[in-house]
């Protein structure tokens, strides 16, 4: 975050800024939270500043930052055991009950473990996301090779999964090396110079509402990888702040995996202030689409680190084999907006998940689906969430849940790639 200083009253005009009434001794006690709210409330008006948002006389783009106290977070082994969802009742509603001009996220500071609760106006996300536009933002670091991703393909209860890039040799492919492993069996992508989008339930730990942390390698092939960012609690210089929707962690806070009305929200971005893996590989965009007809006729694929707690179905001594190694679909991934009981529809009106056909398993959670344009810029379009079988059948033609890019998550990337470059 920026060392400059605001002075506190152009502070105060862009951040409510607020201390839970059962955190305020804690707050007052700890010098780390006082430090974190203050860098987190100004490098958030100092974004207001640069976007001429200011409005303390009626607060109507003022965001709101609350501190709610002191998270656990765990250092997590390699290989820990990740799980995402299914096979379990799906509750066919997905409660929203936030203001749909307020959009709520809860930030976590990693190594000091201090939470907040941060509500955006539309209108601050909105002009994020036009200021993102107007500067490329949104359109990744690189174009891609022309045909590395343009085969199609199926699913229906065979795993169709290879190996991606050679085993124990760094990433090369202009996608792939923006593709990220987490040590603790998730799977992310580069979208900024130090920002990553992931799935929530990578991050949080629903089960004791703490947060995992540990270590992603850019690029990874095995032994090998091409940049590389430590989450390391423990370690204060290894400064990282998690961003996961509010929602996500009303809806699964006790619970022990990720409940189906919890997927709408299962997103999470990653801010790792002292590290830039993204200079060393670049990072993809992203881009939404407010039709499901477009979103649905374009070519999407994934690619995702499968752990080794989970066999490759083909053949299953390949993941023993090839461990902490890049696996896809032959083909693309036939996605299907969410209908009937399973729509979840933002304030906007967009669908918030979707079933895709790729296959994944225990560790490609978090992985993007991810779209080229004809002139090669990358896009991540969703992020892989939840399965629906274990052990699918020939009837299972899209078998798995993502997240879809819209336009709110569009605008919160964009958001935090400009409050935090």
């Amino acid at each position: 975050m920026s060392d400059e200083v605001l002075p506190r009253a152009l502070i105060e005009q862009a951040v409510e800024i607020i201390v839970a009434p059962e955190a305020q001794a804690l707050y007052q006690a700890d010098p780390s939270a006082q430090q974190d709210l203050a860098s987190l409330t100004a490098d958030l008006a100092r974004n207001s500043l640069n976007f001429g948002l200011l409005d303390g006389a009626n607060g109507k783009h003022r965001i709101r930052v609350t501190f709610t106290g002191k998270a656990s977070v765990e250092d997590l082994p390699d290989d820990a055991e990740e799980f995402a969802g299914g096979p379990m009742t799906e509750e066919t509603t997905s409660p929203d009950a936030s203001d749909p001009e307020i959009v709520s996220w809860t930030t976590v500071h990693v190594q000091t473990g201090n939470e907040f609760t941060v509500e955006f106006p539309r209108s601050v996300l909105r002009e994020n996301g036009i200021r993102a536009e107007d500067q490329g933002l949104h359109l990744g670091s690189e174009k891609a090779d022309e045909g590395e991703l343009s085969d199609r393909g199926w699913s229906g209860g065979v795993d169709t999964r290879i190996l991606r890039g050679t085993h124990n040799v760094a990433q090369t492919n202009v996608a792939f090396e923006k593709l990220v492993d987490f040590n603790f069996n998730c799977s992310g992508t580069l979208v900024g110079p130090k920002h990553i989008v992931t799935a929530a339930h990578c991050i949080r730990d629903e089960f004791n509402s703490g947060w995992d942390s540990g270590t992603t390698l850019a690029g990874r092939s095995g032994t090998a990888s091409r940049a590389t960012a430590n989450f390391d609690p423990f370690d204060p210089s290894q400064a990282t702040w998690y961003w996961v929707p509010t929602n996500y962690i009303n809806l699964t806070n006790g619970k022990n995996s990720v409940t189906w009305p919890a997927t709408p929200w299962d997103i999470g971005v990653i801010v790792t202030h002292s590290s830039r893996m993204g200079d060393v590989v670049g990072w993809m965009g992203w881009f939404w689409w407010s039709s499901d007809t477009s979103f649905q006729n374009r070519t999407h694929v994934n690619r995702g680190y499968a752990g080794c707690s989970t066999a490759i179905t083909n053949d299953p001594a390949q993941c023993g084999t090839f461990p902490n190694a890049l696996w896809g679909d032959t083909a693309s991934c036939d996605v299907l907006a969410s209908t009937g009981s399973e729509v979840s529809n933002d304030s906007d009106g967009i669908n918030r998940r979707f079933r895709m056909a790729c296959d994944v398993s225990a560790g490609h959670s978090g992985s993007a689906t991810y779209h080229t344009f004809t002139d090669g810029t990358l896009a991540v379009t969703g992020i892989a969430s939840w399965e629906h079988c274990t052990t699918c059948s020939s009837g299972d033609t899209r078998p798995n849940t993502s997240v879809r890019m819209t336009k709110i998550y569009s605008d919160t990337i964009a958001s935090l790639r400009t409050t935090f470059p």
